[in-house]
């Protein structure tokens, strides 16, 4: 399908500074009632039913698999990417996110916070709320490549090579070439994500994400 894409937005991996720069900032251009970033009513429902909390253009090719936005030979041949991070570094990422989006009373320290990532990851909970942390924020990202065994993302970029990727992106799309790009909806300063890590955290993460760290080549 010439020209046709759909973006798989993995939260936390600058998938808001893609949005910004997208045609009329669609996460897809194929033929569907749902062109925003919103539910419309029968979506809402089937929702429900699955138990998922996101919106739409943070799901997982498992949830679009389910929940069948778009006709299901036009999701097939439309070009599909997505953007990928170091396991550790979204997880750090997503915790100042959750704090700074929810004030003081969701203080909790990291390591607890990593605790219970590790039941929510472990009781595959992670397309719900995990106190103040977003649905889908800590779901394993091979679910944005991967669906049953088969790869179906065309093209996955590495956030530590963000502007690259999101340049060969906007090439095989046909559109202009970005003169600058502008990070947005970025998460406060803080410190390199090593330093939030002791040596129980970090084989924590090492467990629940192997499947990440090994697809894509990253470790600690």
């Amino acid at each position: 399908m010439e020209g046709k894409y759909v973006f798989l937005h993995n939260p936390k991996c600058a998938g808001s500074t893609v949005h910004s720069y997208l045609p009329n900032e669609d996460w897809h251009s194929l033929d569907a009632a749902m062109s925003n970033r919103s539910y419309d009513t029968e979506q809402k429902n089937r929702a429900s039913k699955y138990g998922y909390h996101c919106k739409p253009h943070h799901y997982t090719l498992e949830q679009h698999h389910n929940m069948k936005i778009f006709n299901k030979e036009s999701f097939l041949y439309a070009w599909k990417f997505t953007f990928v991070r170091n396991p550790f570094d979204r997880l750090v990422s997503v915790y100042h996110y959750s704090q700074d989006t929810y004030g003081t009373k969701s203080n909790v320290a990291f390591e607890e916070f990593i605790q219970k990532v590790k039941k929510a990851v472990e009781m595959k909970e992670y397309y719900k709320w995990l106190g103040s942390t977003q649905p889908n924020h800590i779901c394993p990202q091979y679910l944005y490549v991967y669906n049953k065994g088969n790869k179906l993302a065309d093209y996955v970029g590495r956030m530590e090579n963000f502007d690259v990727d999101l340049q060969n992106i906007f090439e095989q799309l046909k559109l202009a070439p970005l003169s600058s790009i502008n990070k947005v909806n970025m998460t406060p300063k803080r410190d390199k994500y090593r330093k939030y890590y002791t040596d129980d955290t970090k084989r924590v993460v090492e467990k629940i994400y192997e499947k990440d760290l090994n697809l894509f080549n990253y470790e600690f």
